[in-house]
C-alpha cells in the first residue's frame, strides 16, 4: 500500500513539474531579444525592431543609418582584437603561456573589448534618441536583459 501511494506521489510530482514548465514556457516574455553572448545578427535586430519596438518608416531610416555607422565602427574593434589573438597565439606556441609578452597583448585585447562596449551603449545611445519614451523603456530593458544574461 504505502509503495502504491509512493509511486502515485511521484508521478504526481512529476506531472505538475512538467506542467509548470509548459506554463512557464507559454507565459513568459517574448519581447527579449535572446542571442546570448554573440551580437545580434540583422534579422534578429529588424525583427526585434519592426515586432517588438514597432519603429515607424522615419525611425527605420534613421536606425539604419546609426547602425551602418556602428557596424563598421564595431569592424574596426573585432579585427583589433582578432589580430590581438592570433599575436597571442603565436607568443603562447612559441614561448609558451607564461612569457612576458603575453601581458601587453591581452591588456590590448581588454582595451579593444572596453572600447567596444562603449561604443556599443553609445550605439544604443543613439538608438534611444530616435525612439518614443515607451520604445526607449522597452530597448533600455532588453540592453538590461542581456547584459544579465551573459
Amino acid at each position: 500500500m504505502k509503495l502504491k501511494i509512493a509511486i502515485y506521489l511521484i508521478v504526481f510530482f512529476f506531472c505538475g513539474a512538467a506542467i509548470g514548465l509548459w506554463l512557464g514556457q507559454k507565459t513568459s516574455a517574448d519581447d527579449f531579444l535572446q542571442v546570448g553572448c554573440r551580437p545580434a545578427v540583422q534579422g534578429e535586430l529588424d525583427h526585434f525592431y519592426t515586432d517588438v519596438l514597432k519603429i515607424t518608416d522615419t525611425q527605420k531610416s534613421k536606425i539604419s543609418a546609426i547602425e551602418k555607422t556602428y557596424q563598421s565602427n564595431r569592424a574596426q574593434f573585432t579585427e583589433r582584437m582578432h589580430r590581438a589573438n592570433m599575436l597571442l597565439a603565436d607568443i603562447i606556441e612559441d614561448k609558451g603561456y607564461d612569457s612576458n609578452k603575453i601581458g601587453p597583448v591581452v591588456a590590448e585585447i581588454h582595451l579593444a573589448m572596453g572600447e567596444l562596449q562603449t561604443l556599443s551603449l553609445s550605439h544604443l545611445a543613439a538608438i534611444e534618441n530616435v525612439l518614443k519614451p515607451e520604445q526607449a523603456a522597452l530597448l533600455k530593458s532588453n540592453a538590461v536583459a542581456r547584459l544579465r544574461q551573459n
